[in-house]
Parts: structure tokens; sequence; C-alpha cells
């Protein structure tokens, strides 16, 4: 077996309707410059809306962003496995570093495989439903930070800023084939230089992004490849949980059509929510303590 192995995602990250919104003319600037611009553009978008879905596992994730509220919504499939149901979850967060999440409807939609290990599930669940109705479980920035292990949601969470590419990254080639731009990065010193990303790969990981604009389509193509040293990757398994990286990176086909969009993300205190401890108490009192 070969000593690294060689993972490739292929991302379709945009497809904008509106040609008044992103301005694809490349006139008199450079290829590296014409991306850039491209990247920057998208990255000053009041407003946007991605679809993604994976090829191999055919789950979803549906993403909508808007400044006006600071509020990003996310709706995700995961279609069954053998270990579980499929599965849909939603939630919002918001540049504060809230955190609501639609957790009757992750009970709701797991019902029938936690009927498997709580016979009485669906009865309880019906009972936690008639009191909660809409309601959505808020968590405050502190708090939704704790659940992040520390992660500085505010700095992270729906703002755009560096929504495709840091402006620091170094393209190392920049090629254009008829009206189609495309520009490569080497992920990989910009991994080791940055401690927070590092600790997420193995030692000697190579990683890298290719970025093709088209204008004709007004679509940029992002193709990712990451080579994982197989050894190193090992060695880097072990933690609390017993969970190796080698299980969580895949290969995968992952394609993102994000555009421009007027559709608006509720500000928090348009949303109908509860606490934690009052949703606590209420799976409780229906006799569903599963936390």
């Amino acid at each position: 077996m070969p000593a690294a192995a060689t993972l490739v995602t292929e991302v379709a990250l945009i497809q904008v309707q509106a040609a008044e919104t992103i301005d694809f003319e490349q006139g008199s600037k450079s290829d590296e410059e014409y991306v850039r611009d491209i990247l920057k553009q998208f990255n000053e978008l009041d407003a946007y809306h991605s679809e993604m879905k994976d090829e191999v596992s055919g789950g979803t994730t549906t993403t909508t962003y808007d400044s006006q509220t600071g509020g990003t919504k996310v709706e995700s499939y995961i279609p069954a496995s053998e270990y579980s149901d499929e599965m849909t979850m939603t939630y919002y967060f918001y540049d504060d570093g809230t955190m609501i999440y639609d957790e009757l409807g992750y009970l709701k939609s797991s019902a029938s495989y936690m009927s498997l290990a709580y016979p009485d599930y669906e009865a309880q669940l019906k009972t936690v439903e008639e009191q909660m109705g809409d309601a959505l479980v808020l968590t405050p920035p502190s708090e939704a930070a704790e659940e992040l292990e520390d992660i500085d949601v505010t700095s992270t969470s729906g703002a755009t800023d560096e929504l495709f590419v840091p402006e620091d990254l170094v393209f190392q080639e920049v090629t254009k084939e008829g009206d189609v731009v495309t520009a490569t990065v080497d992920m990989s010193t910009y991994i080791e230089e940055n401690p927070e990303l590092a600790e997420f790969y193995p030692a000697n990981t190579q990683y890298s992004m290719t970025y093709s604009i088209d204008p004709a389509a007004q679509t940029i193509t992002s193709t990712m490849t990451i080579d994982v040293d197989e050894s190193a990757m090992e060695e880097s398994s072990d933690d609390d949980l017993g969970i190796s990286l080698a299980s969580l990176i895949t290969d995968s086909t992952v394609v993102i059509v994000t555009q421009a969009t007027d559709e608006k993300v509720p500000a928090i205190e348009d949303l109908n929510t509860i606490t934690e401890e009052e949703f606590d108490q209420i799976l409780q009192d229906a006799g569903l303590d599963l936390y």
C-alpha cells in the first residue's frame, strides 16, 4: 500500500443568477487579479443561499446567510445508514455566537430508530410536541462557545470576509483555457502555519485547492485534493473518544451551488425559542430523559 492516499473532492461553489450582482467581466485584469476579484465580490455579498449535495452519501445541506440579521440558517438531510434512520436537522447561528436548534424536529426524524431503544418513545415524543409547539431551543453565546470547544464563533459564524479563500493565500499557478480561468492554491504551508487548522490534519498532509471561474456559466468550481500520509495519520488518531482521523476522512464528491439571494434569515427575537433548561424539563416531564 502506498504511503499516501489521495482524496479528491470536487466542489461547484457558485452559481449566480443575477449578472448585475457579480460582474464576471475580466476586462484588462490579469488572470490572477480576475480570480481574486471574483472571490472578493462573493465575499462582499450581503446575503447568499447555497445548496450542497454529497454525491456519495446523498446527504444535502442548504445554507442561507443574511447580513442584515447576522444570521445563518442551515438545513441538513442525512440519509439512513445501518446505524441510524434518515435525519433532518435545522439550526441557526448568529454573528454574536447565539445558536438556535430545532431539537423537536431532530427527535421526530429519529423516531423509528429511537423506538427500538425506548419502547414508549413515540408516545413520549407526542407529549413533548404538545408542550413545545413550534419552539426552538436557544443556546446563548457563552454556552454555545463552550459547546464548540471554545472556538471563537463570533469570528466565524456567518461572516463572509474569507468565505472562499483567505486573502493571504498564494496562488501557485494561474492558467486560462478559453474564458475559463483556474487558480491553484497549495494550502499545506498555510495549514502548517496556522495551529488551529493544523491540529485537524495528520503530519505531512498535502492539501491543495483549485478555483475555476467560468464566466459563461457564471460559476466557480473548486476541486480539493488531500494527500494523507497514512503512517502519520495512524500516529495522530488517538483521542479521548477513540475516534481516528482515518475514520473521518473518506472519498467524497460534494457539489455546492451558491447564489445571491433576497431570502431573509429571521432575527433572534423573531423566532419562538425556549432555553435549554426549559427543553430539558419538558423532556423529563414527558419521561423522555435522553441527555
